[in-house]
């Protein structure tokens, strides 16, 4: 993932969930990037941890609960990036 935005960015606030700032910089981040869905698909299908595809490991339980992955260029609904972090 080239042109992911988060490419060059340091790995400290994707893996930071218990911090609303840490994780509101990973969203941000994920809200304009180019492969978010690509991201999304990729953390649900190997189980990752952190913010990856603009969604907190719950989030992305959550989503994967009620849609399975995303396929390659589906809209994520509500928006990758820009979901309200699960408590």
């Amino acid at each position: 993932m080239t042109s992911a935005r988060c490419r060059t960015e340091g790995t400290d606030v994707f893996f930071h969930e218990r911090y609303k700032h840490a994780v509101k910089v990973a969203k941000a981040l994920c809200g304009d990037c180019p492969v978010v869905t690509d991201c999304l698909r990729f953390a649900i299908i190997n189980e990752e941890v952190g913010v990856w595809g603009g969604m907190t490991t719950t989030e992305r339980r959550l989503y994967a609960r009620r849609h399975g992955a995303p396929q390659p260029g589906e809209r994520i609904p509500g928006g990758a990036g820009g979901g309200e972090m699960a408590e």
